[in-house]
């Protein structure tokens, strides 16, 4: 009856770790996942245009980096849409271009490696949030391209890093 109960134990511990899902939000901070493998990387960030246009840069290595730009701060949207404010990406990582683009409500188009998107997302699903707080900006995105491959990344700059030319 010990026995039993050991493996009946056993038996709920493993599903319960088989079953557990990795919460994207619990990303740690400058920190990129694709298709299930982890990269750390170096981030900066710009508040433009008196503080409305944010654009932040990641390096993971001399070949892999990628770059985002938002017209404006503190929002949240679905990536497969397009929007009513700027929004980009543009990743060069594992030798592959990956991008994304949407200038207002009629215009999206991507690319992922050497497949175009025009008038659709690179998304089959995903959001992208970015905040800015007295701690700095973050900008997560967490999304499934359309190739299937899971992409997920958090950009955190603390405020006192984050770099403001001088406006006109």
């Amino acid at each position: 009856m010990f026995v039993t109960a050991l493996v009946a134990m056993t038996m709920v511990a493993c599903k319960k770790d088989n079953d557990k899902k990795e919460d994207p939000t619990e990303i740690a901070a400058n920190t990129l996942v694709y298709d299930g493998v982890t990269y750390q990387f170096n981030s900066e960030a710009i508040l433009e245009s008196e503080g409305t246009y944010l654009s932040y840069f990641a390096f993971i290595n001399d070949n892999d980096n990628f770059q985002g730009h938002i017209d404006g701060l503190n929002k949240t949207f679905n990536l497969t849409q397009a929007q009513d404010f700027m929004f980009d990406i543009y990743m060069y990582f594992n030798q592959m271009s990956i991008s994304l683009t949407m200038y207002g409500d009629n215009s999206i188009s991507g690319q992922i490696g050497d497949t175009q998107y025009s008038g659709e997302s690179i998304f089959s699903e995903g959001t992208f949030t970015n905040t800015y707080d007295d701690s700095g900006v973050t900008c997560y995105l967490n999304g499934t391209l359309k190739n299937g491959k899971k992409l997920a990344y958090k950009v955190f700059v603390p405020e006192s890093e984050i770099q403001r030319p001088p406006h006109k």
